[in-house]
């Protein structure tokens, strides 16, 4: 199957460790649905083409959005959080030793 896809698809993921977003999908594919949720419960096969390429999709399983995201679908966001965080606390801790330098070596003005 991926030497099939190498040849012949423009884009395709067969990593099935990957969580890949609904939207994501209906961007790349000519795929017509009001209710997302209720689509993909219906619809674990899909099939569908336009003037140019066909679509062949596979849905292993879903979540919604009120649902846990797994966590290697949200991992990327955990890191940049905790990174955030971290950046905040040191540039508060610079500014309260550059704060208290100031005060004792008396290089500060009130106004």
């Amino acid at each position: 199957m991926e030497a099939w896809c190498h040849a012949y698809a423009i884009d395709f993921s067969l990593n099935d460790a990957n969580w890949i977003s609904f939207d994501d999908i209906l961007k790349k594919a000519p795929i017509k649905t009001y209710d997302k949720e209720e689509f993909l419960k219906n619809n674990r096969n899909i099939e569908t083409s336009d003037s140019i390429n066909a679509y062949l999709i596979n849905i292993k399983d879903f979540q919604v959005k009120e649902d846990a995201s797994p966590l290697s679908f949200v991992k990327d966001d955990i890191k940049a959080l905790i990174i955030n965080k971290r950046k905040l606390a040191l540039i508060q801790e610079n500014a309260k030793n550059a704060m208290e330098q100031a005060l004792k070596n008396k290089e500060y003005e009130i106004y």
